[in-house]
């Protein structure tokens, strides 16, 4: 038994891993282009997380993504990832809204980057539907980037 389930084991350690498609040049020569000369910042990824990675080759990463669920005064991130061009106005607007109103906002600087990683806390006080709606704002007012919603349930 001890000699199928080793074998069984080194058979899966042994398949290659999948590799990731090789983008073609005229895509990378796209997105180089916007990283120096766009002027909106764009939304990668978005997770839910309990922790985020403090140290290591995973640093700044979302350490346990989770559901867009949330328990009432449970601590949990809502971990960003964002490319930033060049030409951005970077002050970014994070609202926490609940029933349509805006409970909490807070503001957040990036800075020129093709992998710029932040979280904020969830807002986790009254249970019910919310929506993170993150603007980013610009010379001429606030453009929208994104809106996640999310789930706070009573505390069990």
């Amino acid at each position: 038994m001890k000699i199928k389930a080793l074998f069984a084991l080194l058979t899966l350690v042994a398949m290659p891993l999948q590799a990731l498609e090789k983008p073609t040049q005229a895509e990378v020569v796209k997105v180089m282009k916007y990283l120096n000369d766009g002027d909106e910042i764009v939304l990668v990824d978005s997770r839910f997380c309990s922790e985020i990675v403090k140290a290591g080759d995973n640093k700044n990463e979302c350490a346990d993504p989770g559901a867009n669920q949330v328990a009432k005064g449970e601590k949990k991130y809502l971990w960003m990832n964002y490319l930033v061009p060049g030409n951005s106005n970077t002050a970014v607007l994070i609202q926490f809204k609940f029933k349509g109103r805006a409970l909490k906002s807070d503001e957040i600087a990036l800075s020129k980057a093709i992998r710029y990683r932040t979280w904020k806390y969830l807002e986790t006080s009254r249970v019910g539907n919310w929506e993170v709606v993150i603007e980013q704002e610009t010379e001429t007012g606030f453009v929208p980037v994104a809106n996640i919603p999310y789930t706070v349930t009573e505390a069990q």
